[in-house]
């Protein structure tokens, strides 16, 4: 269970280079020079992550224990934008009207969470509509029975090493072929309708990477959110988003400089952290930050005509947050 603790609250505008130099300042006091700690991660979105590089840039080795960190929650909402963009109009408008959701609202990203929850909603109903079309076809085997077997072989094994990789081995070649034909079936489908066509780039393409960064923030899982942030990039890239193709490029620059044992940490989950303590819960900081900040503060008229703040997560290596308080999720 992650701890979230709110330092200060400042009357000044977050991503401010005067202000964020400030911050630092502060935070050098604190953390590096009274507490010891090595490094200190700075989170923000997208300007502010501009601004602490640039900053960077200019002190130089004077700033090597600060470390600049994109905002996962911001990656997710700007690549609502850019996702929606493009494909709103060529399909998933009729899709938000006739489930019923505001299309208008939808089409503008103007809600993150009724937005969120459409794409997940689509994503999966199209997937399922795929894969119940394949099963339909695919007349080889029976995957439900394939697990019911594997299941049934593995409790039955008496954890005998060998036999356990075994089985698993002999599941892991069934799901292979599996995914080959449906693989196959998917690009068959895809040349003779265009229905298909677009169902399987928007499945596998275009909201992968969305769907992707999403379960591995809930689940912590730092190898899973770097492959989808690389496959962000090349759709902010395509879909004409240069603000964060450029964020996500330094990024993987700073993620291949970072100190082997900070990115230790991150591989632990330490870019995440569940609020509530349970599994397959977590947030990201800066969402951690935008939901927390109304939650726990007794000054919450104040707070809400702030305009800047910053949190902290109490753990070994010191990751903070900055962001507008004025936003509420």
């Amino acid at each position: 269970m992650g701890v979230v603790k709110y330092i200060k609250v400042m009357d000044a505008i977050a991503d401010n280079k005067d202000t964020i130099l400030s911050i630092i300042g502060e935070l050098y006091a604190e953390y590096i020079t009274k507490h010891n700690h090595k490094y200190l991660v700075l989170e923000g979105d997208a300007k502010t992550y501009d601004t602490i590089q640039a900053i960077k840039h200019e002190y130089g080795k004077d700033l090597s224990w600060l470390i600049p960190y994109p905002g996962d929650w911001h990656l997710l909402k700007n690549y609502q934008i850019c996702l929606m963009k493009p494909i709103f109009e060529a399909g998933l408008k009729d899709l938000a009207n006739f489930s019923s959701y505001p299309s208008q609202s939808i089409g503008a990203c103007s809600q993150f969470k009724r937005t969120h929850r459409f794409l997940m909603e689509v994503w999966e109903a199209l997937f399922r509509n795929m894969l119940d079309s394949f099963m339909a076809q695919f007349n080889d085997s029976n995957l439900e029975e394939i697990i019911a077997s594997t299941l049934s072989n593995l409790d039955n094994s008496d954890y005998d090493e060998l036999a356990v990789y075994s089985i698993i081995r002999s599941f892991e070649e069934q799901r292979n072929l599996f995914d080959g034909k449906f693989t196959q079936y998917i690009t068959k489908m895809a040349d003779i309708d265009d229905t298909w066509t677009f169902c399987s780039r928007f499945i596998f393409e275009d909201c992968q990477p969305y769907v992707s960064l999403f379960m591995a923030i809930r689940n912590e899982n730092w190898f899973l959110r770097m492959a989808s942030v690389k496959s962000m990039a090349a759709n902010f890239t395509v879909l004409d988003h240069p603000i964060y193709q450029n964020l996500i490029s330094q990024h993987i620059i700073d993620v291949s400089c970072m100190p082997a044992e900070l990115v230790e940490y991150f591989k632990k989950g330490g870019f995440a952290l569940s609020i509530s303590g349970q599994a397959l819960h977590s947030v990201g900081l800066d969402e951690s930050h935008e939901m927390l900040i109304n939650r726990l503060s007794p000054n919450y008229a104040f707070l809400r005509t702030a305009r800047g703040c910053f949190t902290a997560r109490d753990t070994h290596f010191c990751v903070l947050a900055i962001a507008p308080a004025s936003i509420s999720c």
